[in-house]
């Protein structure tokens, strides 16, 4: 896996009010790292995976979230898909590309980890499915998995040729279609493509502590997909599990929404230090 430093920062950290920021380049993307600016033990190293957007350099918008992690002393990484470093390029990619993107990110920040540090992963909206599903996969090498808003998809969306893009196998995949407009609406709403989603055996099986936060006003995500979740959690034997509904949120404003970064922030540091 190459690993080389990304030029725009040079070599040295970069300073500002809250932390020190540099970036490195690890098989194919830049992961933006965020730490105290005053040097000491952390207790806890973070890995956000953010959501279903198409704009360029979204880990410079999650580093406004990371940056309010940072206070309190832990060590924040903020990676970005390949998908989103040219946009225009999008239709190149899929939700596979983005679940390897992820896998090797952990896999790098493993390797940074001390001993006594603590990996949290952190999942935003369709960053939260592919958390699960990464989280059931290094199993107790990952201590705390946070879920804002997860997302659950079709089996089979999640393969090497399905990808991003208006019209491509991705959207139909999760948008069934079948028949005339009305019976589709009809059908989708009686049985969902989400519902039969292996995604939810997989969180049985998920060994971290678990904290699952979801909005009253979210219109994306169906309330059905957080109950599986809140179910299949907790049913697991080990691990504890926390869940969270913020009210008066929508699905959108994670980071920019001011109010709900500072909830949001508050519950996560909550639940590691406790």
């Amino acid at each position: 896996m190459s690993e080389t430093k990304n030029p725009v920062f040079g070599n040295k950290p970069s300073n500002d009010s809250n932390c020190a920021y540099w970036e490195e380049w690890v098989s194919g993307f830049p992961i933006l790292t965020l730490s105290p600016l005053v040097e000491k033990p952390s207790q806890a190293r973070f890995v956000i995976l953010y959501g279903d957007s198409t704009e360029k350099n979204q880990r410079h918008r999650i580093k406004i979230l990371g940056e309010d992690i940072v206070r309190s002393g832990h060590i924040v990484h903020c990676p970005e898909y390949r998908s989103n470093l040219d946009p225009s390029h999008i239709s190149e990619f899929g939700l596979y590309d983005r679940l390897q993107d992820g896998r090797n990110a952990i896999s790098w920040a493993l390797r940074r980890k001390q001993s006594e540090e603590a990996l949290v992963l952190v999942g935003i909206s369709m960053g939260g499915y592919l958390s699960v599903r990464l989280a059931d996969e290094f199993g107790d090498r990952i201590q705390t998995l946070i879920l804002l808003a997860p997302t659950a998809y079709p089996n089979g969306v999640c393969r090497s040729c399905v990808k991003f893009g208006a019209g491509n196998e991705f959207q139909k995949i999760i948008r069934r279609k079948i028949g005339p407009v009305w019976f589709s609406w009809i059908l989708n709403k009686i049985n969902p493509p989400w519902a039969s989603s292996f995604i939810f055996e997989r969180a049985k099986e998920v060994k971290a502590d678990v904290l699952l936060i979801s909005y009253s006003h979210d219109k994306i995500v169906p309330r059905g997909v957080i109950k599986k979740y809140l179910r299949a959690f907790s049913l697991r034997p080990t691990g504890r599990f926390k869940f969270i509904n913020l009210p008066g949120f929508d699905h959108s404003g994670t980071v920019s929404n001011k109010t709900k970064r500072f909830y949001v922030v508050n519950q996560i540091l909550d639940f590691i230090n406790n």
